[in-house]
């Protein structure tokens, strides 16, 4: 049963209430409704297609729409109304009629998901004029290759690999890994577990997706709050599960050289073998196995073999591994100045991946007779949450990324040399993008944008990703500030300059999570909570944060995220080490002693 055409299941009709119906009637291919030309509507390929030589693909007709349920497809539209939306920023900075069209600060449309790195870390905010330029740490570049040249999760282990705990470990990676990245068909991955209960694990390809399921299983924790400490830091807590999980990732990548080239199987597992680094906060390891995946992912839409797959789980799923793709390079390259595989600029069809429907527990039962799945793996309302937190996400993705061309192309000192009246302008469409999709999120995965949610993992994981996108709305606003006197050279603006930089001290200032939580982020919370505490410092020392004791418990519990972490990251040794010099460079500035604890 290769994983790669996913096996097709039963989609029963009328699971979610009546079908979504569309205001109007859909006649162009979705190449040209994502370019928003016409379409001359030429079937098999119309002729723009035809001459670009992309797949075409027409809107199937409404009654098809029976296959997904009427909540997808509302979320569905709302956010492709929103992407429609976001390039209105691009114009706003690009009319060459406007004196507010400036080349630092201009991204083509076409950029839309294009960004670059490096202006974004919190070593740019350390070379701020507030911070004196006397403070340096080492590039996270060279931090990175130093450590990831000397990673363990290359160790080989030889021998049978035990299937004794291998559906407790699908399941843990069901609920704690593929939530948030659907990329595999469930069902198909049952029937491979089957076989592989029945036949044991095998020198094949579809052992090596099983295996590399099996090692992000064990190497997972399940999100509960509040978490408790099981150890004084990160690698006495999660050495069991590291080490547990180290002997499928081994056994994996021993099989990696037998999948397919180039094939939908072979995205999945580079995939997945770059998520699992991540666990392990190996993101320089990881971005080479997402990297891999971005070009395989290329290539793969350029074959022709690829029309082999017309079946439609096969092209919901490389739907969603396109996503995927994109939606890890860009994250990895957000703090490491690495090279694109040029997926950022593909033209890929489908402004979101469409949802599938929700699986059937009668029918996915059964599917094989050696095994009842565990209800939350395969429970209706898990999976409808998981998608709409999935989809939200990549509109995120692109919001933040039109963020990075437009206010991150050029050296943060460009936003001094910007018309402030520019910048809050810029700054205004862009909240305005956010609003529409703050406000546009299902009950489900709805919340209060200012009061910090730990108890749902996935609304958590959202707000995070919320607060960034704000805070990089709202960076500019504050070296501005620093830099000049903007209150009294722009008073017009000084309501709007008081409500950002409040904003961004409160969302700076939250503790990120729960400290103790291993996921696939957690190394991009801890780039994170360093930026952060660069922001709150510069704060107090411009004086546009006054010191109280919810900031100073807020960094002291920053500073314990950071040691906890600190043995299994080393750079952050260095970031602990600096940012307690500075904050009692500050206390001391601001007359509170020089005691940091």
């Amino acid at each position: 049963m290769p994983p790669t055409h996913m096996a097709k299941y039963s989609r029963p009709r009328d699971r979610l209430g009546p079908t979504y119906s569309r205001k109007r009637a859909i006649t162009a291919c979705q190449v040209c409704r994502f370019r928003k030309t016409k379409c001359d509507n030429a079937r098999p390929t119309c002729g723009f297609c035809r001459k670009t030589g992309v797949q075409c693909i027409f809107e199937a007709p409404e009654t098809d729409h029976m296959t997904f349920d009427s909540a997808s497809l509302a979320i569905l539209d709302r956010l492709s109304e929103l992407s429609s939306q976001i390039t209105q920023v691009g114009r706003l900075v690009t009319n060459p009629s406007s004196p507010r069209s400036q080349k630092s600060y201009s991204p083509e449309a076409s950029d839309i998901i294009g960004f670059v790195a490096d202006e974004l870390s919190g070593e740019k905010i350390l070379d701020w004029p507030i911070f004196g330029r006397s403070h340096s740490i080492t590039p996270v570049i060279d931090s990175l290759l130093v450590t990831d040249n000397c990673s363990s999760v290359n160790d080989q282990y030889t021998g049978d690999i035990p299937t004794t705990e291998l559906w407790s470990l699908v399941d843990q990676f069901l609920l704690n890994v593929h939530i948030k990245n659907p990329i595999l068909d469930i069902q198909s991955l049952h029937g491979a577990a089957a076989t592989v209960i029945r036949d044991g694990f095998g020198f094949d390809p579809d052992s090596c997706l099983l295996l590399y399921v099996c090692a992000l299983g064990a190497v997972s924790t399940a999100y509960v709050y509040p978490h408790v400490n099981l150890g004084r830091n990160s690698l006495e807590a999660g050495y069991n599960n590291i080490k547990n999980s180290m002997r499928y990732f081994s056994a994996a990548s021993n099989r990696l050289s037998i999948v397919p080239k180039f094939s939908l199987l072979e995205i999945q597992c580079y995939v997945l073998s770059g998520i699992y680094h991540m666990f392990t906060m190996h993101p320089l390891l990881a971005w080479r196995q997402f990297n891999i995946a971005s070009v395989s992912c290329q290539i793969y839409f350029k074959s022709e073999s690829r029309e082999t797959l017309a079946d439609e789980v096969s092209r919901g799923l490389e739907q969603r591994l396109f996503w995927t793709v994109l939606k890890s390079e860009c994250e990895i390259r957000t703090y490491i100045p690495a090279p694109s595989s040029g997926i950022v600029g593909f033209e890929y069809p489908s402004m979101f991946p469409c949802p599938p429907s929700v699986h059937d527990t009668e029918s996915t039962q059964n599917s094989t007779d050696a095994y009842v799945p565990l209800r939350s793996s395969v429970e209706a309302a898990v999976e409808r949450k998981s998608w709409y937190y999935y989809l939200t996400e990549i509109a995120l993705r692109k919001i933040e990324n039109s963020v990075i061309n437009v206010l991150y192309r050029d050296a943060n000192e460009s936003w001094a040399t910007m018309p402030f009246p520019v910048l809050v302008e810029i700054i205004t469409e862009f909240e305005t993008q956010l609003g529409m999709c703050h406000r546009g999120l299902v009950d489900e995965i709805s919340f209060d944008l200012d009061t910090l949610h730990k108890h749902d993992e996935l609304i958590f994981h959202l707000q995070e990703r919320f607060w960034e996108i704000y805070k990089l709305l709202y960076r500019p606003v504050l070296y501005c500030a620093i830099r000049s006197a903007v209150e009294v050279n722009y008073p017009e603006h000084v309501s709007f300059i008081g409500t950002a930089l409040t904003k961004l001290f409160h969302y700076s200032s939250q503790t990120c999570g729960p400290p103790y939580y291993r996921h696939h982020g957690t190394w991009f919370v801890l780039r994170s909570i360093f930026s952060n505490s660069l922001i709150v410092l510069a704060g107090l020392k411009v004086g546009k944060l006054a010191y109280d004791n919810a900031v100073r418990e807020n960094f002291m519990n920053a500073l314990r995220e950071l040691r906890y972490w600190q043995d299994e990251v080393p750079d952050l040794k260095e970031i602990v080490s600096l940012l307690e010099g500075l904050w009692t460079e500050v206390r001391m500035g601001l007359g509170a002693g020089g005691l940091l604890l």
